[in-house]
């Protein structure tokens, strides 16, 4: 019997194409910080320490400051006595690291976005033979006639999908480990790592980095668990900036972030796509490169 159509392939097309685009992004940055403070450690290893940097390297190392009432155009420069090139090079290291915890953040928005929009067909599919979890509190929240003219179709399990994910996706991805056994043995049991591990983690950075500018707090760290943890102390470092502790992943993280979202992602669509006898699109062998 041939296989049903699979109606996930174009949002896994998506998903995949997002994190290609945002992967670009993230080594872009780190090329071109990179080449800046290689430029700026051999002005100062070539004995220019107290040159500016935008001898060094083309860029200003003083604030422009509109002089209002001076004449049009005119404005003061402020460059804070006594600073040093290496604290420079340093700031530039920091902003190439924020960068790249922004890229942390866009990553979680775009898995966050595919599991909701992966999810309705998920349950649809299987809605003869898995009732979903909290389908009570759904009920709650919908009048009768909704319940009663939409219970079983698309739209229900949309509006599903929106009432257990209303605040993230971690409820979500949680049921969908139990509606397919064979996707949390796959998250937790293959030669790359405990996917969900990943996943919470990058959770922690983009909560860190948009709740509180990238200054970690036990709090927000309760969820990690061993690996995970580890990682994010180590990336957690004192800023140049601030002078606090700050999340600053780097680009050995970075990799492992896409890697471990993309085979979370794609894990998800196979086993999916399996458990709903749905044809199964395989992407080519290859590194990327």
């Amino acid at each position: 019997m041939a296989k049903k159509r699979n109606d996930l392939d174009e949002l896994l097309f998506v998903f995949l194409d997002d994190l290609r685009d945002l992967e670009l992004m993230g080594w872009t940055v780190e090329i071109q910080n990179g080449h800046l403070r290689n430029e700026a450690q051999k002005a100062i290893e070539n004995g220019e320490v107290a040159e500016p940097l935008k001898k060094a390297i083309g860029l200003k190392s003083c604030l422009s400051i509109p002089n209002l009432v001076g004449s049009e155009g005119s404005r003061y420069a402020y460059g804070k006595k006594g600073i040093h090139d290496q604290r420079m090079v340093d700031l530039i290291a920091e902003i190439g690291a924020r960068q790249q915890a922004q890229c942390v953040c866009m990553v979680y928005e775009s898995f966050e976005k595919y599991v909701k929009s992966i999810s309705p067909t998920i349950f649809y599919q299987l809605r003869n033979d898995y009732e979903p979890k909290d389908r009570v509190g759904l009920h709650r929240s919908l009048d009768k006639w909704s319940r009663v003219e939409h219970k079983n179709t698309p739209d229900y399990f949309h509006a599903y999908v929106d009432h257990i994910a209303r605040q993230n996706v971690s409820a979500l991805t949680k049921e969908l480990r139990e509606m397919l056994p064979k996707f949390a043995e796959t998250c937790d049991d293959n030669w790359f790592g405990d996917l969900d591990a990943i996943r919470r983690l990058v959770d922690c950075i983009r909560h860190t980095t948009v709740h509180s500018l990238g200054r970690p707090s036990e709090a927000g760290k309760k969820y990690l668990q061993n690996w995970e943890r580890d990682v994010f102390d180590q990336i957690t470092k004192l800023s140049a900036l601030s002078g606090e502790d700050t999340v600053l992943p780097t680009q050995q993280v970075m990799t492992r972030v896409f890697e471990g979202i993309s085979a979370l992602g794609y894990s998800l669509y196979r086993c999916a796509s399996d458990r709903c006898d749905m044809e199964l699109w395989t992407p080519s062998s290859g590194n990327g490169l």
